[in-house]
């Protein structure tokens, strides 16, 4: 069941990742993905990346601590409209996740939230039987 009612593109490009902890697990999928993956550590530095470079989407995991996931959604909007965002819950951080979908879920309902698990499930439909994207 996927958290969003919306679904990911097929292929997510040049792909701008945000993320304050360890996430090697959601670096190695997105690369294994095809995506070209530029990770940051934090929103301040995802603002100053999409000034300076073009993305075709974000994929926030975690913020830092100088900008929420919500602030840091909204952000982006303003600078890039056209750039695909999408969040991706951390699977350690449960009670989190809870509050962040509800208020993304209110704030920004366009906003596609995914597990993990589902971002995977819905990267590896994407995928032929050769491993290229349908």
């Amino acid at each position: 069941m996927l958290v969003s009612n919306f679904s990911l593109p097929r292929r997510l490009g040049k792909t701008l990742l945000v993320c304050s902890r360890r996430c090697e697990e959601v670096e190695s999928q997105l690369a294994k993905f095809g995506c070209r993956l530029t990770k940051v550590p934090d929103g301040n530095k995802a603002l100053g990346a999409i000034r300076h470079k073009t993305f075709d989407t974000a994929i926030l995991l975690s913020t830092g601590e100088q900008m929420d996931l919500v602030e840091t959604i909204l952000n982006l909007r303003d600078i890039k409209p056209s750039m695909r965002v999408i969040v991706l819950l951390d699977p350690a951080s449960s009670d989190q996740n809870a509050v962040a979908q509800a208020i993304i879920a209110r704030a920004i309902p366009e906003i596609p939230v995914f597990t993990l698990s589902e971002f995977q499930t819905h990267q590896d439909s994407t995928k032929d039987k050769r491993g290229r994207a349908k």
